[in-house]
């Protein structure tokens, strides 16, 4: 009798352990959309230069500040929304160090109803965050999303700390 009971707790034991293992991989295969809702909202920025020094910007409705390879540059809030809007993520396995400059290149910080994100996009990664939040998230084809942002920093003039105005 106790061979029959050891046998059933096994076997619970191992059920319950798989359809967690079976979960946890399925999450990591859904997609979500980068942004959710219609539109990204922005009212401020918080940057931190690579000596050390942090940078407080003060946005417009219709601009959002984007950092390229430690300088910033304002592009259109739509037309950022309309590349951003394309993007899909799964929640990511990698655990990397993503808070050291010398890993990404592009930084965005947005907002959508879901609340805030953080946008690092580098060579080896393309993630987004939330302070405090649960995790890093895959964003799906993101080296792509690095060529749209470059092309739109392009045609957009960096911000220029020194000039009197």
């Amino acid at each position: 009798m106790n061979r029959m009971k050891l046998v059933i707790v096994t076997f619970i034991v191992i059920l319950i352990g798989s359809i967690l293992v079976l979960n946890d991989i399925r999450s990591h295969r859904i997609e979500h959309e980068l942004i959710q809702g219609s539109e990204i909202d922005r009212t401020g920025y918080s940057f931190t230069n690579a000596d050390g020094t942090e940078l407080r910007i003060k946005s417009s409705e219709n601009v959002i500040c984007v950092k390229v390879d430690d300088v910033i540059y304002t592009v259109g809030r739509l037309d950022l929304n309309n590349i951003l809007n394309e993007y899909k993520y799964t929640k990511s396995r990698a655990k990397s160090d993503i808070y050291s400059t010398d890993n990404y290149s592009i930084e965005i910080s947005v907002s959508d109803e879901s609340g805030p994100k953080h946008i690092l996009l580098g060579e080896n990664y393309t993630i987004w965050y939330e302070s405090g939040g649960d995790g890093e998230f895959e964003i799906i084809d993101g080296e792509v999303l690095i060529e749209e942002i470059l092309e739109l920093t392009e045609v957009s003039e960096p911000l220029d700390f020194n000039s009197p105005n």
